[in-house]
Protein backbone atom coordinates (compact mmCIF):
# COMPACT_ATOMS: atom_id res chain seq x y z
CA UNK A 1 0.00 0.00 0.00
CA UNK A 2 2.66 2.51 1.21
CA UNK A 3 4.55 1.91 -2.06
CA UNK A 4 2.24 2.42 -4.18
CA UNK A 5 0.84 6.04 -2.68
CA UNK A 6 3.93 7.23 -1.42
CA UNK A 7 7.06 6.08 -3.78
CA UNK A 8 5.84 7.63 -7.13
CA UNK A 9 7.94 10.08 -8.99
CA UNK A 10 4.93 13.08 -8.14
CA UNK A 11 4.82 12.72 -4.12
CA UNK A 12 6.01 16.41 -4.34
CA UNK A 13 2.78 16.93 -6.22
CA UNK A 14 0.49 14.78 -3.78
CA UNK A 15 1.94 16.59 -0.77
CA UNK A 16 1.18 20.07 -2.63
CA UNK A 17 -2.21 18.91 -3.06
CA UNK A 18 -2.28 17.92 0.86
CA UNK A 19 -0.77 21.47 1.73
CA UNK A 20 -3.34 23.35 0.00
CA UNK A 21 -5.92 21.95 2.13
CA UNK A 22 -3.85 22.73 4.91
CA UNK A 23 -3.67 26.76 3.84
CA UNK A 24 -2.86 29.46 1.63
CA UNK A 25 0.74 29.96 1.44
CA UNK A 26 2.55 27.09 0.24
CA UNK A 27 6.08 26.26 -1.61
CA UNK A 28 7.13 23.05 -2.16
CA UNK A 29 10.67 21.94 -2.30
CA UNK A 30 12.41 18.67 -3.12
CA UNK A 31 11.66 16.29 -0.25
CA UNK A 32 9.31 18.74 2.09
CA UNK A 33 6.31 20.92 1.39
CA UNK A 34 5.76 24.09 3.86
CA UNK A 35 2.61 25.61 4.60
CA UNK A 36 1.91 28.44 6.26
CA UNK A 37 -1.75 29.86 7.81
CA UNK A 38 -1.72 30.83 11.64
CA UNK A 39 1.41 28.62 12.35
CA UNK A 40 4.21 26.85 9.51
CA UNK A 41 3.87 23.63 9.16
CA UNK A 42 6.20 21.39 7.28
CA UNK A 43 5.12 17.77 5.99
CA UNK A 44 8.82 16.22 4.92
CA UNK A 45 8.74 12.74 2.95
CA UNK A 46 11.29 9.89 3.81
CA UNK A 47 11.97 8.22 0.38
CA UNK A 48 14.40 5.63 2.39
CA UNK A 49 13.05 1.93 2.71
CA UNK A 50 15.32 0.81 5.08
CA UNK A 51 13.27 3.26 7.71
CA UNK A 52 13.76 6.42 10.24
CA UNK A 53 16.72 6.42 12.06
CA UNK A 54 17.75 9.19 14.63
CA UNK A 55 20.98 9.94 12.24
CA UNK A 56 18.36 10.26 9.17
CA UNK A 57 16.45 12.47 11.74
CA UNK A 58 18.89 14.70 12.41
CA UNK A 59 19.77 15.54 8.77
CA UNK A 60 15.94 16.53 8.56
CA UNK A 61 15.92 18.66 11.40
CA UNK A 62 18.82 20.46 10.13
CA UNK A 63 17.41 20.59 6.55
CA UNK A 64 14.20 22.16 8.17
CA UNK A 65 15.96 24.88 10.36
CA UNK A 66 16.09 27.34 7.71
CA UNK A 67 12.14 26.79 7.27
CA UNK A 68 11.89 27.59 11.27
CA UNK A 69 8.70 25.55 11.46
CA UNK A 70 6.28 25.11 14.47
CA UNK A 71 5.28 21.62 13.44
CA UNK A 72 7.23 18.74 11.64
CA UNK A 73 5.67 16.47 10.04
CA UNK A 74 7.87 13.59 9.02
CA UNK A 75 6.47 10.69 6.23
CA UNK A 76 8.15 7.09 6.23
CA UNK A 77 8.64 3.70 5.84
CA UNK A 78 8.97 2.87 9.38
CA UNK A 79 10.65 3.83 12.60
CA UNK A 80 13.92 1.13 12.74
CA UNK A 81 15.24 3.46 15.81
CA UNK A 82 13.60 2.86 18.85
CA UNK A 83 15.70 6.31 20.21
CA UNK A 84 13.61 8.42 17.33
CA UNK A 85 10.74 8.58 20.11
CA UNK A 86 13.43 10.03 22.82
CA UNK A 87 15.06 12.20 19.96
CA UNK A 88 11.96 13.75 19.13
CA UNK A 89 11.53 15.05 22.70
CA UNK A 90 14.71 17.41 22.32
CA UNK A 91 12.91 19.37 19.29
CA UNK A 92 11.73 22.91 20.46
CA UNK A 93 8.92 22.48 17.86
CA UNK A 94 6.12 19.95 17.53
CA UNK A 95 7.28 16.98 15.68
CA UNK A 96 4.99 13.73 14.21
CA UNK A 97 6.01 10.82 12.60
CA UNK A 98 4.09 8.88 10.80
CA UNK A 99 4.46 5.54 9.60
CA UNK A 100 3.30 4.18 6.40
CA UNK A 101 -0.20 3.10 7.75
CA UNK A 102 -0.71 6.34 10.09
CA UNK A 103 0.18 8.24 6.54
CA UNK A 104 -2.60 6.60 4.88
CA UNK A 105 -5.14 6.74 7.47
CA UNK A 106 -4.04 10.57 8.94
CA UNK A 107 -3.12 11.89 5.54
CA UNK A 108 -4.25 10.52 2.44
CA UNK A 109 -7.74 9.01 3.67
CA UNK A 110 -8.16 11.88 5.94
CA UNK A 111 -7.93 14.65 3.08
CA UNK A 112 -9.24 12.08 0.23
CA UNK A 113 -5.69 13.09 -1.64
CA UNK A 114 -4.69 9.98 -3.73
CA UNK A 115 -2.55 9.48 -6.67
CA UNK A 116 -3.23 8.48 -10.22
CA UNK A 117 -2.61 4.83 -11.44
CA UNK A 118 -1.57 4.30 -14.20
CA UNK A 119 -1.01 1.59 -16.19
CA UNK A 120 1.71 1.22 -18.40
CA UNK A 121 2.67 -1.72 -20.20
CA UNK A 122 6.34 -2.51 -21.49
CA UNK A 123 7.38 -1.99 -24.77
CA UNK A 124 7.98 -5.33 -26.33
CA UNK A 125 11.64 -5.20 -28.01
CA UNK A 126 11.18 -6.27 -31.69
CA UNK A 127 13.54 -9.49 -32.69
CA UNK A 128 16.03 -8.61 -35.33
CA UNK A 129 17.71 -11.10 -37.39
CA UNK A 130 21.20 -10.51 -34.99
CA UNK A 131 19.05 -11.80 -32.11
CA UNK A 132 18.20 -14.78 -33.81
CA UNK A 133 21.82 -15.42 -34.64
CA UNK A 134 22.81 -14.94 -31.85
CA UNK A 135 20.00 -17.05 -30.04
CA UNK A 136 20.73 -19.85 -33.34
CA UNK A 137 24.79 -20.09 -32.16
CA UNK A 138 24.57 -20.08 -28.52
CA UNK A 139 27.30 -22.29 -27.03
CA UNK A 140 23.90 -24.32 -25.60
CA UNK A 141 22.86 -25.20 -29.35
CA UNK A 142 26.08 -27.31 -29.71
CA UNK A 143 24.50 -31.09 -28.67
CA UNK A 144 21.42 -30.27 -30.76
CA UNK A 145 23.18 -29.42 -34.06
CA UNK A 146 25.87 -32.34 -33.13
CA UNK A 147 22.94 -34.90 -32.12
CA UNK A 148 21.34 -33.91 -35.57
CA UNK A 149 24.09 -34.19 -37.72
CA UNK A 150 24.72 -37.86 -36.58
CA UNK A 151 21.32 -38.56 -36.85
CA UNK A 152 21.30 -37.65 -40.54
CA UNK A 153 24.66 -39.71 -41.36
CA UNK A 154 23.34 -42.71 -39.91
CA UNK A 155 20.15 -42.44 -41.50
CA UNK A 156 22.27 -41.63 -45.16
CA UNK A 157 23.17 -45.49 -44.56
CA UNK A 158 19.29 -46.43 -45.32
CA UNK A 159 18.07 -43.93 -47.86
CA UNK A 160 19.23 -43.38 -51.66
CA UNK A 161 19.60 -40.04 -51.30
CA UNK A 162 22.72 -40.14 -49.54
CA UNK A 163 24.72 -36.80 -50.97
CA UNK A 164 22.17 -34.82 -49.12
CA UNK A 165 21.79 -36.21 -46.13
CA UNK A 166 25.18 -35.99 -46.50
CA UNK A 167 25.61 -32.34 -47.13
CA UNK A 168 23.16 -31.05 -44.22
CA UNK A 169 24.91 -33.19 -41.48
CA UNK A 170 28.30 -31.47 -42.86
CA UNK A 171 26.25 -28.25 -42.70
CA UNK A 172 24.95 -28.69 -39.04
CA UNK A 173 28.32 -29.88 -38.00
CA UNK A 174 29.97 -26.29 -39.31
CA UNK A 175 27.01 -25.07 -37.23
CA UNK A 176 28.55 -27.17 -34.00
CA UNK A 177 31.80 -25.98 -34.33
CA UNK A 178 30.49 -22.34 -34.57
CA UNK A 179 28.34 -22.55 -31.67
CA UNK A 180 31.19 -23.72 -29.63
CA UNK A 181 34.04 -21.76 -30.64
CA UNK A 182 33.27 -18.43 -31.29
CA UNK A 183 33.11 -16.09 -28.43
CA UNK A 184 31.03 -13.70 -29.96
CA UNK A 185 27.39 -15.59 -30.00
CA UNK A 186 28.39 -16.99 -26.75
CA UNK A 187 27.50 -13.96 -24.43
CA UNK A 188 24.95 -14.72 -21.77
CA UNK A 189 21.79 -15.34 -23.58
CA UNK A 190 18.21 -12.94 -22.74
CA UNK A 191 15.14 -14.14 -22.81
CA UNK A 192 13.03 -13.46 -25.73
Amino acid sequence: MFISLAYMHNQGQLLEKIAKKLGDKVSKKTHYVSVENKDKVVIFFEEDMSGLSTQKLFEIRRQLRKEAPSKIIILCREISDRQVCNFLQSFKEKTIVLNQYETYEKIYKKFDVFPEIVATIPKEKKFEFKDFIAYSFNKKRTKGYLFSAFVLILSSLYVRATLYYCLISSLLFVFALISYFNPRFNQKEKVI
